[in-house]
C-alpha cells in the first residue's frame, strides 16, 4: 500500500494463499466460507496473525518499520480471549503490537458493536491498529467509525468508483473522525490520479505493485513529492 504522504513506514497487506491440487489459487472469500462451516475460522484468523507477527519481526530485524494489514473475521472481533492470546504471542516473540493492523469487514460487525468495541479497545491498548473494510458512504458508517475508534477505513468498491467530489467529501469526514482512508483496485494512472486528488491516504493495486511474495518495493523512491512519478512506469 502506497502512502501518498510519503511517510517513513512501509505498508503491506498479508494474504493467505491456498492452492488446489492442480495448482490453482482458492478464492479467499470461498476459503473463509468453508473454514466457517468447518468451525475453523478462528484458527484461520490466528494462523494469519501468527504469520503476520513473524513478518513484522523479520522486517524489524532488517531495519524496516512496517505496518502489516491482516484480515480477520467477526469471530475475532468478538472473542474476549483473543487479546489475551495475542498479548502472549507478542511476549513470546519479544514484540510490541505496533505495526500490526487488524482489518475487519464493517458489515459483519454491525450486529455486535458493543462486544466488538470492548475487544478492539483491548487490542488498541497493545498498540495494534484497527482497519474497517467495505466502508460505505453512509452516516451510520461514520458513527460506527467514531464508536469503534478505528485507525483506517478501506472504502467499499462502489464508493471508490464514485466521482472525485463524492470521494473527497467522504475522505474529509473520515479524517475528521481521526482515521486514514485506503482505496484498493488502483490498476491504472487514472485511478491513481483521481484518488490522489481526493485526498486518500493509502493506495493499493496492480498499478502500484502486483501481489507478490516479495517485500522489496522501494517506498522511499516511489513518489516524487512534486507530482506522481512511479518507478518503472
Amino acid at each position: 500500500l502506497l502512502d501518498v504522504g510519503g511517510g517513513a513506514k512501509d505498508h503491506y497487506e498479508l494474504s493467505l494463499r491456498l492452492l488446489t491440487a492442480q495448482g490453482d489459487p482458492v478464492d479467499q472469500d470461498a476459503l473463509r466460507v468453508v473454514a466457517g462451516r468447518a468451525v475453523l475460522l478462528d484458527r484461520l484468523d490466528r494462523l494469519a496473525v501468527e504469520k503476520g507477527l513473524g513478518v513484522i519481526g523479520e522486517r524489524r530485524r532488517q531495519g524496516h518499520e512496517t505496518h502489516l494489514f491482516v484480515s480477520q473475521s467477526a469471530l475475532t472481533a468478538t472473542d474476549q480471549n483473543f487479546a489475551t492470546w495475542l498479548s502472549g504471542r507478542l511476549r513470546a516473540r519479544q514484540l510490541v503490537g505496533t505495526g500490526l493492523v487488524l482489518q475487519f469487514r464493517l458489515p459483519e460487525l454491525s450486529d455486535q458493536l458493543s462486544s466488538v468495541r470492548t475487544v478492539l479497545a483491548a487490542l488498541k491498548e497493545m498498540g495494534v491498529a484497527i482497519a474497517l473494510s467495505r466502508f460505505p458512504d453512509k452516516p451510520v458508517a461514520l458513527r460506527v467509525l467514531q464508536f469503534l475508534q478505528a485507525d483506517y477505513v478501506r472504502l467499499a468498491d462502489t464508493v471508490a468508483a464514485a466521482d472525485t467530489p463524492a470521494v473527497s467529501a467522504l475522505v474529509r469526514q473520515v479524517h475528521e473522525a481521526g482515521a486514514k482512508v485506503i482505496v484498493d483496485g488502483v490498476d491504472d494512472p487514472r485511478g491513481l490520479d483521481k484518488h490522489w486528488s481526493a485526498g486518500v491516504d493509502l493506495l493499493q493495486g496492480s498499478f502500484i505493485q502486483r501481489p507478490s511474495g516479495s517485500m522489496d518495493f522501494r517506498f522511499e523512491q516511489a513518489v516524487d513529492v512534486s507530482g506522481v512519478d512511479f518507478l518503472g512506469y
